[in-house]
């Protein structure tokens, strides 16, 4: 089965300069839902401070009025971001960790080995209430180090 989940909202707009509204991030989720799309990843539960377009995440849940059959996801990459996802209107809990410690150290300041000992606890008590997909970020390369050891990457896998 082949799912495609819009990000746009989440992916798209983190990175960009100009931050906007809540009410804009809404009116965005509206019209992919009017368009036809049935599953998005709309929000992410990160730091406000690192990721000041995402700081508004559960503020954006609640203000959108959700179409019936419409699966929408979050993103978390440590145990804060899993509890405040648990917390909001989520149906599905999306969780990403970098296959490169070079990565993870950039974004979380720790070793693949340390993030996934951080994580697995709070994956695992996501899972009891919510479908999670685990997301292997940098399994191709890293813009860091450069290529990484399929090897590796295939048994960090394994551990998700």
């Amino acid at each position: 089965m082949i799912t495609i989940c819009e990000v746009g909202v989440r992916d798209g707009l983190q990175n960009e300069s100009t931050l906007l509204s809540t009410e804009q991030k809404v009116d965005m989720l509206s019209m992919l839902t009017d368009s036809g799309i049935t599953d998005l990843e709309a929000v992410s539960f990160v730091h406000p401070k690192l990721v000041p377009a995402m700081a508004d995440a559960e503020e954006v849940l609640l203000s959108w009025d959700r179409p019936e059959g419409i699966e929408v996801a979050g993103l978390a990459l440590n145990e804060r971001g899993i509890h405040r996802a648990l917390h909001s209107t989520i149906t599905k809990l999306h969780v990403s960790m970098a296959v490169s410690d070079a990565f993870n150290q950039k974004n979380s300041n720790c070793s693949v080995e340390e993030g996934l000992a951080n994580l697995l606890p709070s994956v695992q008590e996501a899972a009891e209430d919510l479908p999670v997909t685990a997301i292997l970020a940098t399994s191709f390369g890293c813009p860091f180090s450069g290529k990484v050891n399929e090897v590796e990457a295939y048994q960090w896998r394994k551990s998700f």
